[in-house]
């Protein structure tokens, strides 16, 4: 009834220690609310663009300006004003460690070889000549 409101009547008015406070719905709703994206300097960033062909440009946190609102600079060299909500946050960069071909195809733990092993190839039977138990 009423999409879940509370409706006021004359009763009501009377007693308005019944009736919650507007501070306290205010606590209440900002319980339940997502809580505020916060970036800090030099982390890195993606900015929502509204003049270049992608809508959005890596960048990084060069000051914040107030509560929601950041100068950024992306990577071209720009410094750009964005407000927390025309911002996502993204990974760190991790540091890209080349190894070089020669070790690249070599195993990493090398197996001695053992006279019992041979070098046979293992059959494996079709599924219709698997015994019905073979799971227990």
């Amino acid at each position: 009834m009423l999409n879940g409101r509370k409706y006021r009547t004359a009763v009501s008015a009377l007693h308005p220690a019944a009736a919650p406070s507007a501070a306290a719905r205010q606590v209440e709703a900002a319980a339940h609310s997502a809580p505020a994206r916060t970036f800090a300097p030099a982390q890195p960033v993606l900015v929502r663009m509204y003049q270049a062909p992608d809508k959005w440009q890596r960048a990084t946190v060069e000051q914040v300006e107030g509560p929601s609102s950041y100068m950024v600079r992306t990577e071209d060299g720009e410094l750009h004003r964005r407000h927390a909500d025309q911002m996502l946050a993204r990974a760190e960069p991790t540091p890209r460690v080349e190894t070089p071909p020669a070790q690249m195809h070599r195993p990493a733990v090398s197996m001695p070889s053992s006279p019992s092993t041979s070098d046979e190839p293992i059959v494996i039977p079709p599924p219709d000549m698997w015994p019905d138990n073979w799971h227990t």
